[in-house]
């Protein structure tokens, strides 16, 4: 289809700790490092697929997953031992398993491989050495204070930006071209003031407005860079813990797994 060669990476919202908002499309990156060797971490917390390394944490829970029986699974416990600015340094501890559910205590690390990657780490470390851990974003924005997750980047470099982000991250056409509530956020060029948007739609009094549109009120009201969130009956503006918007379900608001709060300092 027109989607198989997208990587399928969405924009995120972001304000680094210096105050600074970015919307960019964020991705993952991770390394192993033992000497001059290095290994790739393709993700934290998330099922392994084949020949490749995830970390797990605590925050994967008390034990990482199931693996799948006919891999060659390997796990190895990681004991952090310091970390040096945005370096992890961790020790090869004796605890080697060669299937899924291994306990995770504190700030350790499982690492988790399998198959022709799990000969290649298991030929290429042993117990007692030392490891780097480097985890981070690209692209490199520094220290991220927040960030959440849209579908798309509507709004770039002060121009509506809606047919390129339709194929950079494979937004559907219809429901770029449909009419729906609206939510999202911009911010100015000189990066100092936001801007909230909720738009009401699906309603006798408002049909919504569709993404090309939604970036010419965006524009039109100062954004340099823009991005759209989740929508449709989630599109809720509360200020001063009163609703000020009308969300499109009949039941009223709705429940949303993510919201974004802008809280003044007293």
């Amino acid at each position: 289809s027109e989607y198989d060669t997208i990587d399928n990476i969405h924009s995120q919202f972001a304000i680094t700790k210096d105050k600074i908002p970015f919307i960019e499309r964020f991705h993952f990156y991770g390394e192993i490092m033992k000497g001059n060797k290095k290994f790739r971490v393709n993700r934290i917390n998330a099922q392994t697929d084949s020949a490749t390394i995830t970390l797990y944490n605590h925050h994967q829970g008390y034990a990482t997953p199931n693996e799948k029986e006919d891999w060659n699974n390997l796990e190895i416990r990681l004991e952090k031992l310091f970390t040096f600015n945005d370096t992890l340094f961790y020790h090869v501890t004796n605890d080697w398993y060669k299937k899924g559910r291994t306990r995770i205590f504190n700030d350790d690390f499982i690492l988790s491989t399998n198959n022709e990657l799990a000969n290649e780490v298991e030929s290429s470390l042993k117990v007692g050495d030392t490891l780097k851990i480097v985890l981070g974003l690209q692209p490199n924005v520094g220290k991220i204070y927040t960030a959440t997750g849209g579908w798309g980047k509507i709004v770039n470099a002060g121009k509506n930006f809606v047919d390129s982000c339709v194929i950079k991250e494979g937004i559907f056409q219809k429901f770029s071209e449909t009419k729906h509530p609206r939510s999202g956020i911009g911010f100015s060029k000189e990066k100092d003031k936001l801007y909230l948007f909720a738009i009401d739609g699906r309603q006798e009094f408002s049909k919504g407005v569709s993404l090309k549109r939604f970036a010419e009120i965006m524009l039109s009201e100062g954004v340099y860079e823009g991005i759209n969130f989740d929508g449709g009956g989630s599109t809720t503006l509360v200020i001063n813990n009163k609703i000020v918007n009308s969300p499109s379900d009949k039941t009223g608001e709705r429940a949303v797994g993510v919201a974004l709060l802008i809280i003044k300092n007293k």
